[in-house]
Formats: C-alpha cells, structure tokens, sequence
C-alpha cells in the first residue's frame, strides 16, 4: 500500500504475518486498499483504509476482528505503543496506534515491534472461530 509511513507499514506487515489462510486474503487486500484518512488524537492516530468493492475477504465467522498483537518500543515513550487493525465485514478497516497515557512524538524515526504473544494462538483461535 502506498502512502504509510514506515511505523505503520512495519505494524502492519506484523500484524498480517502467518500462514493462515485469512491472513493472506487481508495482505491482499492491503495491496490494493488505499488511505482514506490519518488523524492524529494527541496519545496516537488512526489510519482509515478504502479496500475496493469486490475484493476477496477472509472467511472468518466474526462480523468484526480485532487484530493486536503487536506492541512497540519507541525512544520518545517511555511505556511503548500499542497498535489495532480492525477488520470490519471481512475488510481491513482501520489501523489506531495508541500510547500508554503520553503524547505521541511528532516524527517516529526508531522503533522496535515485538509479538505479545509470539506464538499468536490467541490470533489464530479466533480466525478460525
């Protein structure tokens, strides 16, 4: 997808990662999507996507699936960020990058992303619910 910026490229390819069937439906999607909006809240921003009509969804059983497993180390927070991709009708969403109660720095340049769960069973259970 053009137009992220390399936080959220990272986050993202991150949180799509696997095998799963479900999960390459949605980095398919990523390909083709587009940015329909970025809003910063003060503590993190939101990234809408427009995922065009027609594309092929996951066959997961949830009208909504949160995906958010990835946490990040940044210099300028002490307590790191958090990250949601939201899954709506079987469609990628919407991507909020959150801090733990600090403002969030003007310009990400370095940044460490790790898997809560590296094993991602949570992840993996729900996509085949």
């Amino acid at each position: 997808m053009q137009g992220l910026l390399p936080l959220e490229e990272a986050v993202i390819d991150m949180l799509l990662a696997g095998d799963h069937p479900s999960l390459s439906k949605l980095r398919a999607q990523l390909s083709l999507a587009e940015i329909r909006s970025r809003q910063s809240n003060g503590e993190g921003f939101f990234v809408e996507f427009e995922v065009p009509a027609g594309v092929e969804r996951p066959s997961i059983q949830q009208k909504s699936l949160h995906i958010a497993d990835v946490k990040a180390t940044l210099p300028e927070l002490k307590r790191g960020a958090g990250f949601i991709l939201f899954v709506r009708e079987g469609r990628l969403a919407m991507l909020e990058a959150y801090s733990f109660d600090e403002p969030w720095p003007e310009a990400v340049t370095t940044f460490a992303l790790r898997y809560t769960d590296p094993s991602r069973q949570t992840l993996l259970a729900a996509l085949d619910d």
